[in-house]
């Protein structure tokens, strides 16, 4: 009779404690998850190239980075590929250059061009080889413009360039353009004046939004262009909604090596800009 009710106590004892050591379990990880889900939120979508937002149909992303001093390379990302990085040991000091072809988005060709000590006949072969209908993606790379002659300026210009005439000894520039768009790009001036986006030969006139976009600076807000939707970041300015979806075609940014305004000793801070560029429509 004593043995049963010591059975039947340990029993319900061991009953009690798994009880207990389930419920603990259970609770234990409930809480975990409910912790982690406020403390992470909700995932946050993956976009083409790290950017900020998706392109539209008929648009490509890219992200283009400068070069960093002389010590960091450049890199480009068209369509969610890097083109040129340090990491592919495909760039240079100097002017880093990939050709897309303007409709399908296949790299055509990549090439870096020593601005400081190297042979400018060959950045002059290569530039007069772009054919029409091709997006021209460009990045510096400590110094940019020591050896650059008036020919490769008028080269660049005819891409879409407005400051590519004054590119001086480690300027930072990126430029997105293309061969056969006649106008200036709509986002070179921070302190300007407004911009007026003109219509591109690669879309009708129909096709412009006037939905305004505003960039900012640390000195205040600066009204631009009217893209389509709204444009990216680039590293000393933000943009209002991120994210260009162009239709007049060019990026371009640029910063002056100052002395008294460099990031860097002897070299100004890095650009980074993003966005979508527009896919040409035959």
């Amino acid at each position: 009779m004593r043995v049963t009710s010591v059975i039947r106590s340990l029993v319900l004892l061991l009953t009690l404690l798994g009880s207990w050591f389930l419920m603990q379990t259970y609770f234990q990880h409930s809480w975990k998850a409910i912790s982690l889900r406020s403390w992470l939120g909700e995932r946050l979508p993956r976009h083409k190239c790290g950017n900020q937002k998706s392109c539209p149909q008929n648009y490509f992303a890219f992200k283009i980075i400068s070069g960093a001093a002389n010590v960091v390379g450049p890199s480009i990302c068209f369509e969610d590929s890097v083109l040129m990085s340090s990491v592919k040991n495909n760039i240079g000091r100097g002017l880093n250059i990939a050709l897309v072809n303007g409709t399908t988005g296949q790299l055509l060709k990549t090439d870096a061009f020593d601005m400081y000590s190297g042979d400018i006949t060959k950045l002059q072969t290569f530039l007069q080889g772009i054919k029409r209908g091709t997006l021209v993606l460009t990045a510096s790379y400590d110094d940019a413009a020591t050896k650059m002659n008036d020919k490769v300026r008028a080269y660049f210009t005819e891409l879409g360039s407005s400051h590519v005439g004054k590119l001086g000894f480690r300027d930072n520039w990126i430029f997105l353009g293309a061969k056969g768009l006649m106008n200036k790009s709509p986002f070179e001036k921070v302190h300007g004046p407004p911009l007026q986006v003109p219509s591109s030969p690669w879309y009708p006139p129909s096709y412009i939004s006037p939905t305004c976009l505003q960039k900012t600076s640390t000195s205040g807000s600066v009204h631009h262009a009217k893209p389509s939707c709204s444009f990216c970041h680039l590293s000393n300015l933000h943009c209002s909604n991120l994210l260009i979806h162009l239709l007049s075609l060019f990026f371009l940014q640029h910063i002056k090596n100052d002395g008294e305004t460099n990031k860097y000793e002897g070299w100004p801070e890095l650009l980074e800009m993003e966005g979508c560029a527009p896919r040409k429509m035959d």
